[in-house]
Order: C-alpha cells, then sequence, then structure tokens
C-alpha cells in the first residue's frame, strides 16, 4: 500500500489525475491505508475530535472511500462508487470521522439523500462527529428545498468553526432564498474577493458566487466565477456536475448575455454528465437550461420533462423556476388554466423553501395570467415587442429613448406592460420570454 500511496502521491502532484486515479482503483491493503484520503480531491471537514490510531480496519475503510470518490469526482458508475462508500461506513464509519464524511457526501451525490440524514441522525450524539453531523444535515436540507433551516444550521456551522465548505452553501443557500447581495457580503466578510486564488475549497466558493451573481441578475460576473470554478474543477480531475453545479447556472448566465451557443454547449455537458452518473437532478437542472438557451418547439418539453424529474425525487433545487418559466410558456400560448396550475406548484414550492422574492415573483406572474385569461387582452403591441427586443439587447432606457424617438418616460411605459403582460418581474426575464413569444 504504501508504494501505491507514494506513487498515487507523484501523479497527483503533476497532475496527472487519471492516472492517479486508476492507481488507487487497483488492488490496496489496509496496511497503510489511513493515506488514502489525503490522496483523492475531496472537500475537507470541519475540524473533528480526533479519532482513535488508525487500526487496520480503518485503513481498508479509508481505502474504500477513497474510491468511492475516484469514481464519484469521475462521475462515472454510480452503482460501484455507492457500494464502495455503503462498504466504508460499514467498516469504521461509526468510528472514524474521515471514513464517514467521505462516504456520506459521496452518497450526497449519489442523492441518496434519505440514507445520509438517516445515518447523520443516528451519530448526531457521537462526539467524533459533532462537526461533521451538523454540515451533512444541513446539505440534506438545501438539496431537499428546505432552505429556511438549512440557512440556519449553516450559519451555526460558519460561527462555530469557520469552515470555507460551509460559508460556500450558505451563499448558495442565501442567494437561493432571494438574499444574493448578503451572500456576497458575507464571503467579502471573510476575505474571499476577487479570483480567491489560494482559498480553501476554492471551486465551491466561487460556483456559490456565481450563484448569486445569477440570482441578482448579474450575469457577466457570474458566468466568470461559473466558468473559473469549472476550469478549477477539471485541473482536480472533478467532471461531476452532482459534485459542484456550475454548468446549468453558467448555461442560464449565457443566456441571458444573449450567447446561445455557449449556454447550450454547457447545458448540453452537464447533461450527458448526468446522464453518465444516473442524475436526475443533473438532467432537470440541464434540461431547464437548455430549453431557456434554445426557445424552440421542444422547450415545453424539455420543461416538462425537468418537472418530471425533479418531482419524483427529493432534490428540489430549481423546481421553482422551472414550473415559473415553463407556466411563461404556457400563457404565451394561451393556455391559462395550465399556466395557473404550474403558478401554483411553483408558489408552492417558493413558500416551501421561504424564498419570500420568488413568491412575489410567482404572484404577479397568476394576476398576469388571470388578467389574461378573464379580459382576453395580454398580446403585445408592435411598440411593445419593439421596445422589449431593445432592452433584451442590454440597451438603458435613454439609449432606446434615443433609438425609438421616445422620451424615457414612454420607454419605461412600454416596459411596464410588456412586464405585465407578460407576468414577469423585469429585464432577466425578457430574454426567455421573448423567445417563447417569438
Amino acid at each position: 500500500m504504501s508504494t501505491d500511496v507514494n506513487g498515487r502521491a507523484s501523479l497527483v502532484h503533476s497532475g496527472r489525475w487519471a492516472e492517479a486515479d486508476e492507481a488507487l482503483l487497483g488492488e490496496l491493503d489496509g496496511a497503510s491505508g489511513a493515506r488514502a484520503l489525503e490522496l483523492v480531491e475531496c472537500p475537507r471537514p470541519p475540524a473533528s475530535t480526533p479519532a482513535p490510531a488508525p487500526s487496520h480496519v480503518v485503513g481498508l475503510a479509508r481505502c474504500a472511500a477513497a474510491r468511492a470518490v475516484v469514481l464519484a469526482n469521475a462521475g462515472h458508475d454510480r452503482a460501484a462508487a455507492v457500494r464502495h462508500a455503503d462498504e466504508a461506513f460499514a467498516l469504521a464509519g461509526e468510528i472514524d470521522p474521515d471514513t464517514f464524511w467521505h462516504s456520506m457526501l459521496v452518497l450526497l451525490h449519489a442523492e441518496e439523500l434519505d440514507r445520509v440524514e438517516d445515518e447523520c441522525r443516528v451519530l448526531a450524539r457521537s462526539p467524533r462527529h459533532r462537526t461533521v453531523v451538523p454540515l451533512l444535515l444541513a446539505r440534506v436540507l438545501a438539496l431537499s428545498g428546505d432552505l429556511t433551516n438549512a440557512h440556519g444550521v449553516l450559519s451555526g456551522v460558519v460561527e462555530r468553526t469557520g469552515s470555507s465548505l460551509a460559508v460556500a452553501w450558505l451563499v448558495e443557500v442565501m442567494a437561493e432564498l432571494g438574499h444574493p447581495d448578503r451572500a456576497v457580503a458575507l464571503l467579502e466578510s471573510r476575505g474571499l474577493r476577487g479570483a480567491m486564488r489560494g482559498a480553501e475549497h476554492r471551486a465551491h466558493l466561487l460556483a456559490a458566487r456565481g450563484a448569486a451573481g445569477l440570482a441578482a441578475g448579474r450575469f457577466r460576473p457570474a458566468l466568470q466565477d461559473l466558468l473559473d470554478a469549472g476550469r478549477v474543477l477539471a485541473s482536480l480531475g472533478v467532471r461531476n456536475p452532482s459534485v459542484v453545479m456550475w454548468q446549468a447556472r453558467a448555461a442560464l448566465c449565457a443566456s441571458a448575455l444573449r450567447q446561445p451557443d455557449l449556454a447550450v454547449a454547457l447545458a448540453e455537458e452537464q447533461y450527458a454528465a448526468a446522464q453518465r452518473w444516473n442524475s436526475p437532478w443533473g438532467r432537470a437542472t440541464a434540461l431547464h437550461a437548455l430549453a431557456i438557451a434554445r426557445t424552440d418547439e421542444r422547450s415545453m418539453q424539455r420543461l416538462q420533462h425537468a418537472i418530471e424529474l425533479v418531482a419524483a425525487g427529493r432534490a428540489q433545487g430549481g423546481r421553482t423556476r422551472m414550473c415559473y418559466d415553463l407556466a411563461v410558456l404556457l400563457r404565451e400560448r394561451q393556455s391559462f388554466r395550465d399556466a395557473e396550475s404550474l403558478l401554483d406548484t411553483a408558489m408552492q414550492a417558493a413558500r416551501s423553501a421561504g424564498n419570500v422574492t420568488w413568491a412575489d415573483r410567482v404572484a404577479r406572474a397568476t394576476e398576469a395570467v388571470v388578467s389574461a385569461r378573464t379580459t382576453a387582452g395580454g398580446r403585445l403591441s408592435s411598440q411593445e415587442i419593439t421596445t422589449a427586443r431593445l432592452a433584451r439587447s442590454g440597451l438603458s432606457n435613454r439609449e432606446i429613448a434615443a433609438q425609438l424617438c421616445l422620451t424615457t418616460r414612454t420607454v419605461e411605459h412600454h416596459l411596464s406592460g410588456v412586464y405585465q403582460k407578460l407576468g414577469i418581474s423585469g429585464r432577466p426575464d425578457l430574454a426567455f420570454a421573448l423567445g417563447a413569444l417569438s
């Protein structure tokens, strides 16, 4: 084992991750397997109470956990990754916090949320696991859509441990709750600015800041953060979108920036990776992003499939917006009853998550759909369409007014009518709404 560990260390340090992973997946024993987890790319847990001196059994458990992490990072053979994680936990998860942490993370990536929650509840009172259990439970809550409780738990973990991984996950939750500016302020309060070079868990932090930028409508810096996160992950051999979700969010940013080719490429890349890993949630978010990027006759079908995938599992991230965006399509096709039904589902998801911002947004969309259904109106005038398309292209109200020989107040009036008739909140939604109208 020592030779294999040293050989893998050499490969890792030279950036040869594929060969390093292959070496670790070979024949290993427990003689010095305690080092195996040091040599895989995986977020480190907050400091925990030291476990007893590693034994032969602990070495075997860590080898199994390392194999599981390697397979999860690569995004291949989900069943084998889960099997290795189960083996690791069965051997030493209750006595070795490192084995427990790594095996539970792999189960999270495999969307085995019920299993992770059950094991964490069992070990919640264990002194050895008291720092990692709350962080894992918070992640389960966040992925399940219980954002308010996830926020509370993660805030406590950040305050107690200062874990940069907990900060990244908290920033994501705050963005999903509709507080992106507060999320960025949290990062900056901890000195996490700019490129964050040298920061622990840099890819997670960049992806989290990208999620906050997307939520705030700051698409260009958000896209840069997400692409940077992808580059960091690629350099570490992490190709599974279930480890860090960045492609779908980057695709949504690219769509908003009128870069459809990039958006489609990112969404298709995530879909293929999620298909290999057999991740329903990964496929759903990719289909959603693809529907936004390529507004054609298949957009509705993609969104419907995405909603079905999310509804069938426990991972609920993005469900509110998926239902909202499909309702926009249905409203433009004057399928008002179906649009109202989807907006009801979106409202339930937003309220369940505790996202007041999205709840308000859905409420306004519902009012617009009801108005359109009852008045048989709601179609955009040619002037409104022209004004909206110029706004979508990035022109300011003053620039639009100059180009159309209108007053700024008239432009504001036209855009207000567009937002009301389409049931959208503002410029960030114009790209998709106008694509659906076309």
